[in-house]
């Protein structure tokens, strides 16, 4: 091929198979598509991408974080139109391939960038998906309506939505995420209950079909969580009623914790203890690099905070878990074998050093 310049039948052809988003689903755009294509054929796409993904990457804003779309030149035009200030760093937009979310202080800062997002949109032959469209305002209190047009239409206005298959509520809390992920973690479970309680199959082979498949459906996106001692608990909880339908143990017969445990041959509690390694691998990864997560990170915020109790944070729950002064925790994870140490110990009662 390299020789002729002549790429063979097969390896242009693709089959393209239909997933549902959703339960039945009968509109085309309730299903997404899947492309199967020549084992031969993906290796020749991977050559050509890293070939020309250097020459790409230096021309991508580090806003966009998936993949590459004609897009990037129409949000050059926002660069400069006022979003939120962290350290002063203008931010009006998160992208990942065509999932957008544009960022504001106002209603009406965050109508001018939808115009002028309409109007490139057009010039470039895009067009705004109204129906896909919503508008969201952050507030500790009852947050306020807005009146959000693109087209001439006012865009719905909603208190939660899914943005790369996490759930994002009004009060930016991450309490209604967790009660969403246990929802579809005990599905999960429920599905596969015929194998996971079945006395024919090993505990360990078991234990690592559910790690494999019904942890993983909870786990999703954990690292970015900021845990109180409500949602810790209902961690603990989750977790123990899968031990405990495992071993097909009914509350009725008044079994504690600590046997359940033990007849599945732990100690403490596990899920908890992983989601806190996870936030710490997640917090040393950014705290060694420079890039947007961490400038949104560690930066601060013009204005003043709101009256009341001050929330949880992420950076607290860091500082919680290792056990040290934040000025120690910013010090230790630039250290990458030092920030290791800590996280493998995490729970084992072994002091920082």
């Amino acid at each position: 091929m390299y020789h002729t310049s002549y790429i063979p039948k097969d390896l242009k052809t693709s089959v393209f198979i239909l997933l549902p988003k959703k339960p039945r689903a009968t509109d085309c755009s309730e299903y997404r598509t899947i492309s199967l294509m020549c084992h031969v054929l993906k290796l020749l796409l991977t050559v050509i991408h890293k070939r020309i993904a250097q020459k790409i990457d230096s021309e991508i804003s580090e806003m966009q974080a998936g993949f590459r779309k004609a897009s990037e030149y129409i949000f050059r035009e926002i660069d400069d139109v006022p979003g939120l200030k962290v350290n002063g760093e203008n931010i009006n937009n998160l992208r990942y391939a065509d999932d957008t979310v544009l960022l504001a202080e106002s209603e009406n800062d965050l109508q001018n960038l939808v115009t002028i997002i309409e109007e490139k949109s057009e010039q470039y032959g895009l067009m705004m998906n109204t129906k896909k469209t919503k508008v969201m305002v952050i507030s500790k209190t009852e947050p306020p309506k807005v009146n959000v047009k693109v087209k001439g239409k006012c865009i719905e206005q909603i208190e939660q939505f899914k943005y790369l298959g996490q759930l994002i509520t009004t009060d930016a809390r991450s309490d209604d995420e967790i009660k969403s992920r246990i929802t579809i973690t005990k599905s999960a479970f429920t599905k596969l209950s015929h194998i996971l309680t079945s006395k024919r199959v090993g505990l360990l082979t078991r234990l690592r079909v559910m790690k494999c498949f019904v942890w993983s459906q909870f786990l999703y996106a954990s690292e970015t969580w900021t845990l109180n001692k409500n949602t810790e608990k209902r961690t603990e909880a989750m977790e123990m009623w899968i031990y405990r339908r495992m071993q097909r143990i009914s509350w009725k017969e008044k079994v504690t914790n600590k046997k359940v445990l033990e007849s599945v041959g732990l100690q403490r509690p596990e899920l908890l203890l992983t989601i806190q390694r996870r936030k710490m691998k997640y917090y040393g990864h950014l705290r060694r690099h420079d890039s947007i997560q961490k400038r949104i990170l560690e930066g601060k915020i013009d204005g003043r905070r709101g009256r009341g109790r001050r929330r949880q944070t992420w950076l607290g729950n860091i500082q919680e878990t290792s056990q040290m002064k934040m000025c120690e925790v910013c010090e230790t994870a630039l250290d990458r074998r030092k920030w290791r140490t800590v996280t493998a110990h995490l729970g084992d009662g072994m002091a920082p050093s």
